[in-house]
């Protein structure tokens, strides 16, 4: 963090002699003493970046520099150390436009020079210099910049160099909207002169991309009837096609009025010629380059690779390895779609980051479970706001932030799966987003067939992972002294992070309220075997055999209390439910289970579909534990089958095509 010395050390160094700020080098830094002033507020973005082979996120801000010439000007550059985002937000609120610093002991930072665009090509590494305030009222400053680049430097920079110019405004387009893979964008051309040209007139244009919001058509609507000089920032001339042209950079592209210093005089004295000049008179550097905007790429109705959590987990694990193994099967187009059934998809927090680095998508970090692991992946926002049945991303934030996100409590996912390389890094690293989900369907045809066979030849290549979902009936569920919850399989208890159980409750929730909301007890539970019903108690509910020697609990809050009582309408109405315990206490010979998700199921008719897929669950995740091998520590998945040449699934919550596993006899009253 850049040290502060306070009104004392800034009266110390009031009556310095400072040095010139072009005279600050690597030689210079740590000796002289510069005198600076904010001209912006500072810029913020997030990225990513590769260290000891993991990617990592970071943030920084920059912020704009001027010396007491306003054509000598630099930036400087604070990066957040870890996750310490209060000292990161306290040093952009220090840098805050118009304040004054003296400068010693400065730090530079390598940056590779192509990506600074002020005359100065340094940077000064703000955490580690100090920078002490000074009152504004006790030097006279520039408040703004004034480059005196021309539209035609432009041309002899070297190739990606971003430049800054002052310019006048020729025009701004009219408005329009894409979605680009950056997010909703507002897109607009710009056409700026100068007096660069070998016949005074030149002229460049060049296509802008803003976040989709007020204040960004708002200001292209003001630059668009502007008349005076603008100060553009971040330039670069590149080849498209054997022509030059030119684009802003992304991160930095921005632009100021300018109505000081002799660019800006000059411009304002021949505006009138400038503006009006006849087109065969303008030298133009660039014109428009061509943008086709991107279709919306097609994940719905295509073929997809089944697979399942461990399996895609082990994929993001193995990294580009594995997807340009020729064996890989995603050679071809360093991609790949994979589908998950019968997942759970745990709902974001509002603790964690929901958004793009850039802050203008929905983009939650995603955890999943199904019954052979997890996996970390993102979600789309377009699929984030059909999971959830909302609107905007706002209110995304806000139910996340609440507590009130609800999802399925089974899904069906579609994830891409392709390589990035990391900003700034000639290394790749592979990426997961969720770009298609839904509801599981619960009908006959979507339950697990023989495809899973197949993957579970690839279970047998990976170490066993507690953290799966196991499927069984609520009986079987038990508490370990030593394991915690644990499930009891042919007398053999196995662990696993939740279970996914059906139940059925008779009478009434009791709710206890809390400080900061509720909890809800359920105690008269029936357990519902996946097995025929050979004994029954005679006040069971239908499907139901017995009992359960103790209670359901869930914790809550008013946002979605619906979600978690099992009170019925009418009183002596079962209520049946698929529910996800997380744990079990052991309290006087009787069990709580607590419960992290509850689905009703509404309509009885669909409980003997329910009960077949989680008999044919509870088998297939079951059999894939071999006792008699044990399993290997690292994934080496044979040369003709790894999870990308897996069969693959036409739509969502469909198993691939092939032959069924043996029908269950499933409980009946």
């Amino acid at each position: 963090m850049p040290a502060d010395h306070g009104a004392d050390s800034a009266t110390e160094h009031a009556g310095d002699n400072f040095q010139p700020l072009s005279e600050l080098t690597l030689q210079s830094a740590a000796i002289g003493s510069w005198l600076l002033l904010a001209t912006e507020t500072p810029r913020h973005w997030q990225y990513t970046y590769l260290w000891n082979g993991k990617q990592c996120d970071a943030k920084r801000f920059e912020v704009t520099l001027v010396s007491q010439e306003s054509h000598v000007y630099c930036v400087a550059v604070f990066k957040r150390k870890g996750k310490d985002e209060k000292g990161f937000q306290d040093a952009m609120a220090r840098f805050h436009k118009n304040t004054v610093w003296t400068a010693i002991k400065v730090a530079l930072v390598k940056e590779k020079a192509c990506y600074i665009s002020s005359p100065l090509n340094i940077m000064i590494y703000l955490n580690s210099t100090t920078m002490t305030p000074v009152l504004q009222s006790m030097h006279v400053m520039p408040s703004e910049v004034t480059p005196l680049e021309t539209l035609h430097d432009i041309l002899k920079s070297p190739p990606q160099q971003r430049v800054d110019v002052t310019a006048l405004i020729g025009s701004v387009s009219g408005i329009r909207e894409h979605m680009t893979a950056k997010g909703n964008r507002y897109i607009a051309d710009i056409t700026i002169r100068d007096d660069s040209g070998p016949d005074k007139a030149c002229q460049a244009s060049f296509t802008v991309f803003l976040p989709k919001s007020d204040a960004s058509k708002a200001a292209l609507q003001e630059l668009g009837e502007r008349k005076t000089p603008m100060t553009f920032f971040a330039l670069q001339c590149a080849e498209q096609e054997g022509k030059a042209v030119v684009k802003p950079d992304y991160d930095r592209f921005r632009w100021a009025p300018c109505s000081t210093g002799a660019r800006a005089e000059k411009l304002m004295t021949n505006q009138q010629a400038l503006l009006a000049a006849p087109t065969e008179s303008i030298t133009v550097i660039s014109e428009i380059a061509s943008f086709e905007p991107r279709e919306p790429e097609e994940y719905l109705n295509v073929d997809a690779t089944h697979t399942t959590c461990d399996l895609l987990a082990a994929v993001l694990r193995s990294g580009v390895q594995l997807m340009e193994s020729k064996t890989g099967g995603a050679t071809e187009h360093e991609r790949a779609l994979f589908q998950i059934n019968h997942v759970r998809v745990i709902e974001p927090s509002g603790a964690k980051s929901l958004l793009t680095a850039d802050g203008t998508r929905l983009f939650p970090p995603i955890h999943l479970i199904d019954g052979t692991g997890a996996a970390e992946v993102r979600m789309c926002e377009k699929t984030a706001l059909e999971l959830s049945d909302l609107n905007t991303k706002e209110e995304f934030m806000t139910e996340a932030a609440d507590g009130a996100l609800n999802f399925a409590i089974l899904c069906s996912v579609r994830i891409l799966v392709k390589k990035n390389k990391v900003q700034d890094q000639s290394e790749e690293t592979v990426s997961a987003v969720i770009v298609e989900a839904q509801s599981q369907q619960w009908d006959s045809k979507y339950a697990p067939n023989a495809s899973m066979q197949e993957l579970k030849n690839l279970f047998h290549t990976l170490p066993r992972n507690v953290e799966r979902m196991m499927v069984a009936p609520l009986a079987a569920v038990m508490h370990s002294p030593h394991g915690g919850m644990v499930v009891n399989v042919a007398g053999k208890q196995q662990q696993c992070s939740c279970v996914l159980t059906l139940l059925v409750h008779t009478g009434k929730s009791h709710v206890a309220k809390l400080p900061h909301g509720h909890k809800i007890v359920s105690k008269n539970i029936w357990n519902i075997p996946y097995e025929l019903l050979l004994e029954r108690d005679d006040q069971a509910p239908e499907y139901a055999d017995k009992k359960i020697v103790g209670e359901i609990g869930s914790f809550c809050t008013m946002d979605n209390v619906q979600f978690y009582t099992l009170s019925p309408i009418s009183s002596k109405e079962p209520v049946y439910a698929l529910a996800i315990i997380s744990s079990v206490i052991l309290h006087a010979e009787k069990m709580t289970y607590m419960v992290d998700k509850i689905a009703k199921v509404n309509e009885q008719a669909k409980l003997p579909d329910i009960i077949r897929h989680l008999k044919k669950l509870s088998w297939v995740f079951r059999d894939s534990e071999d006792t008699s091998t044990s399993r290997p520590r690292t994934f080496a998945p044979s040369a003709a089958s790894t999870p990308y040449t897996s069969k693959k699934a036409r739509r969502l919550s469909e198993q691939p095509t092939d032959t069924s596993l043996p029908d269950p006899a499933f409980a009946t009253p």
